[in-house]
């Protein structure tokens, strides 16, 4: 099934898209070079994986090596823009978003993969919902997720119900 890679190549995306945020910046101060340079080692960085990964797990390799390209390149460039990207995003903020999307994406891929082979089954949904209250509650544990935040997050989704029925 190519569910699993639809779940790997939706996290590369989501890296490629972050990447327009910290690029912003590079462009802004006409550090275009560091660009090149950054999408060159994730260029190459793919290529290697490429060549290591598709001929063990064929498509699935090519996927794997494209997300973790990707996410290379977002890496580099937050590092390299990490002081203006505080002045508009703080660090708790960009952690996690992506921690959540990253934990999503792998945590179902790997239990599609491993545990359920893609067959439906009530087991595979309580297994996943249990799966995302253990990782809610543990960003709770360690503060990157606040009640604060998840009141926010249910009054906006009301809010939201409330203008649709109307």
């Amino acid at each position: 099934s190519m569910i699993p890679i639809v779940g790997i190549l939706v996290l590369g995306s989501y890296f490629n898209g972050l990447l327009t945020i910290s690029n912003t910046f590079l462009s802004y101060r006409n550090k275009f070079s560091k660009i090149s340079f950054f999408a060159g080692i994730a260029t190459a960085l793919n290529f290697i994986l490429n060549l290591y990964l598709i001929p063990y797990i064929d498509i699935l390799g090519a996927a794997l090596s494209l997300a973790m390209a990707y996410f290379i390149f977002y890496l580099l460039s937050i590092i390299s823009e990490r002081k203006e990207l505080r002045k508009f995003q703080s660090k708790k903020s960009a952690i996690v978003s992506v921690l959540v999307v990253m934990t999503g994406c792998l945590s179902f891929f790997l239990l599609d993969m491993f545990v359920f082979y893609n067959n439906f089954s009530f087991f595979e949904v309580f297994l996943k919902i249990l799966y995302v209250t253990v990782v809610i509650f543990i960003f709770f544990q360690i503060k990157l997720i606040e009640w604060d935040d998840f009141k926010f997050l249910l009054n906006f989704i009301m809010k939201r119900n409330n203008n649709s029925q109307k």
